[in-house]
C-alpha cells in the first residue's frame, strides 16, 4: 500500500464535507497533494483571479501512512528542501456528489488509498480509492480516476509573510499591511447586505478602516439595468486584534483602497464559520495575538494584501489544519493604467511571482510493445477457398440419428450445401424425427392436391422412398437437427 488516511471523528468528517464544496465551487477540478506530514487541497478558478488551499496536517486523520517506494515518475517530485510530493488532479464533481448531504453521525470511517508503485495492478494505477464505513456495518466502495501533474507550488502566502517581517513604520507603496480581525465582525456584516451584492471593498484612512460592500450600476437607454447598492461599516484600527496600519504621530495616516468579488469572501467565511476551533485553544488568552505562534486563536483570522492588482490573502491556521485563500484585487482604471507605466523589469519579475500559475498536466508514458518484422511480398497471395463437403445420408444413419434423439449436432458448417446445389433441387418436405409419423396424416389431408410431394405413413413405404432417392442433397431444415415446431406434438 503506497497511501493511506483515515478520518474517523464526526467534526473532521464534518469538516472535510464543507471544504469538498467549498473548492468544488471555485473550479471543476480539485488537486491533492500528497506529503509525508499533510495532504494538501487546492483549486484554482477558470480566470485564475481565485485561489483556494485548504492543509490536513497529519494530526487531522486518524491513521496517515505515506510510503513512497518504488514510486512512478509521474506526479512524484523531489523538492530542494529534503521533502517528497505527490501530486494529482481530479474532477470536483465526482467528490462533490460522493459527499453531499453526509451525515457524519452515521459514519464509522472514511478511507482514502492510493497505489502508486511500479509493481501495483495496472487496473488500480491512477485511481483514488474512497471506502465509507456506516454505524449499519455496510461498507461503500468508490473508485475516482485522477491525472497526475507537476505541484507548482503557489508562495504568495510565503513573499508576503516574508516581506511583513522586514517592514518598517515608513510609509512605503509596497508595504505589506496586516490585519487580524475576529470573524464575527465580517459575518455579522455579511448577514447585513442584500445576496445580490457582487464586490467587497476595504479601505484605510484617517486611521479607520471602512469595509463596504456594492454593487455597481448597469445603465442602457437610461434604464436601469443594475440598481447600485452601497452598505459600508467603519472600525477603528485601535478595535482590531491586530495590526501594522498604526502610524506614528509625526507621520501622515496609511491610505489604501483594494476591491475584490464577494463571492469567494462569501465561500470563505462560510468556511471557516462551520469550523468549531475554540476548543483546541483554550489555553491562548482572550485578545492575546502572536505572529509567530504556530497555534493562533481559531475565532479571528488574519488578511494580508499590498496595493490595487495585487492579491489580497486570508488565512486562519489552526492545530489540524491550515486555510489559504487568495484573491486578485481591482481599483479604478486610471489608477491602474498609471501604476503599469512606472514598472520596471525588477517589478514585473516580482509580480510574476504573484501570478496564480493554471494546472500542467504530467503526462504518462506508455511503454510500446516491441513490433516483430513481418516479411511483406509484392503480389498478394491468392485465397483459396475449399468446397463445402456433400452431405450424403444412408439408411444406417436414419437409424443411427433415431436412436441418439438428444446426441449433440453436426457443425452448421458441414450441414448447409453450396447455392447452385440449393437451386437444383429445394425441397423443405421431409420429416426425420420419429414422433411425426402420427402428424403426417394431418398434413396428407391437408396438402392432398400437390402431386410432387409424397407422405409416407408405414416403415416400408419410408424405406423405399429413400432407396429411390438416393445419394441426394437435403436442405438444412431436412436434416435430423431441424428444429422442432410446436405443432408435432399436437
Amino acid at each position: 500500500m503506497s497511501f493511506v488516511a483515515v478520518i474517523d471523528s464526526t467534526k473532521n468528517k464534518q469538516i472535510w464535507s464543507k471544504a469538498i464544496h467549498s473548492l468544488a465551487s471555485i473550479s471543476d477540478h480539485i488537486k491533492f497533494v500528497v506529503s509525508t506530514e499533510e495532504l494538501t487541497l487546492s483549486s484554482v478558478n477558470s480566470a485564475r483571479t481565485s485561489h483556494a488551499e485548504i492543509r490536513f496536517k497529519k494530526r487531522f486523520f486518524h491513521e496517515f501512512s505515506v510510503d513512497f517506494t518504488n514510486i512512478i515518475n509521474e506526479g512524484y517530485e523531489e523538492h530542494e528542501d529534503g521533502s517528497n510530493s505527490y501530486s494529482f488532479l481530479i474532477n470536483s464533481k465526482h467528490l462533490a456528489t460522493l459527499f453531499r448531504n453526509l451525515d457524519a453521525n452515521d459514519l464509522d470511517y472514511i478511507c482514502f488509498r492510493i497505489h502508486w508503485a511500479h509493481d501495483s495492478n495496472s487496473a488500480m494505477k491512477y485511481k483514488l480509492l474512497i471506502e465509507i464505513k456506516t454505524r449499519k456495518l455496510i461498507i461503500k466502495k468508490y473508485l475516482a480516476g485522477y491525472q497526475p501533474l507537476f505541484r507548482k507550488k503557489v508562495i504568495i502566502a510565503d513573499i508576503y509573510k516574508d516581506q511583513l517581517q522586514k517592514n518598517d513604520d515608513s510609509i512605503d507603496e509596497n508595504r505589506i499591511n496586516y490585519i487580524m480581525i475576529e470573524q464575527m465582525v465580517p459575518k455579522q456584516f455579511l448577514d447585513m447586505i442584500p445576496s445580490s451584492t457582487e464586490d467587497f471593498k476595504i479601505e484605510i484612512k484617517n486611521d479607520k478602516i471602512l469595509f463596504s460592500g456594492y454593487t455597481k450600476q448597469v445603465l442602457k437607454d437610461r434604464e436601469y439595468l443594475k440598481q447600485p447598492m452601497s452598505l459600508t461599516i467603519t472600525l477603528n484600527l485601535d478595535e482590531l486584534l491586530n495590526s501594522n496600519l498604526m502610524m506614528a504621530r509625526d507621520k501622515d495616516p496609511l491610505k489604501k483602497c483594494i476591491n475584490f468579488r464577494l463571492k469567494e469572501f462569501k465561500n470563505f467565511m462560510n468556511l471557516i464559520s462551520t469550523l468549531n476551533m475554540s476548543n483546541s485553544n483554550n489555553e491562548i488568552g482572550e485578545g492575546y495575538v502572536n505572529l509567530n505562534e504556530s497555534e493562533p486563536n481559531g475565532d479571528c483570522f488574519a488578511i494580508y494584501f499590498r496595493n490595487p492588482g495585487d492579491p489580497v490573502l486570508f488565512e486562519l491556521q489552526n492545530h489540524s489544519m491550515d486555510i489559504h485563500f487568495i484573491q486578485i484585487t481591482t481599483d479604478d482604471t486610471s489608477n491602474m493604467m498609471a501604476n503599469s507605466t512606472n514598472l520596471t523589469s525588477k517589478d514585473l519579475k516580482k509580480n510574476s511571482e504573484l501570478q496564480l500559475q493554471p494546472y500542467v498536466i504530467h503526462k504518462v508514458e506508455k511503454q510500446e510493445s516491441p513490433v516483430r518484422p513481418t516479411k511483406s511480398s509484392s503480389e498478394p497471395k491468392p485465397t483459396i477457398r475449399q468446397p463445402i463437403p456433400k452431405i450424403k445420408r444412408s439408411h444406417t444413419d436414419k437409424l443411427v440419428k433415431r436412436k441418439a434423439k438428444y446426441s449433440t449436432p453436426e457443425p452448421l458448417s458441414q450441414l448447409i450445401p453450396s447455392s447452385a446445389e440449393t437451386e437444383s433441387m429445394v425441397t423443405y418436405t421431409r420429416e426425420s424425427n420419429a414422433n411425426t409419423s402420427s402428424s403426417s396424416k394431418r398434413h396428407k389431408t391437408s396438402r392432398s392436391n400437390d402431386d410432387n410431394t409424397d407422405y409416407s405413413d408405414t416403415e416400408e413405404e419410408y424405406m423405399a422412398l429413400e432407396d429411390q432417392m438416393g445419394d441426394l442433397e437435403f436442405g438444412p431444415t431436412q436434416l435430423n437437427n431441424k428444429p422442432k415446431s410446436i405443432f408435432d406434438d399436437l
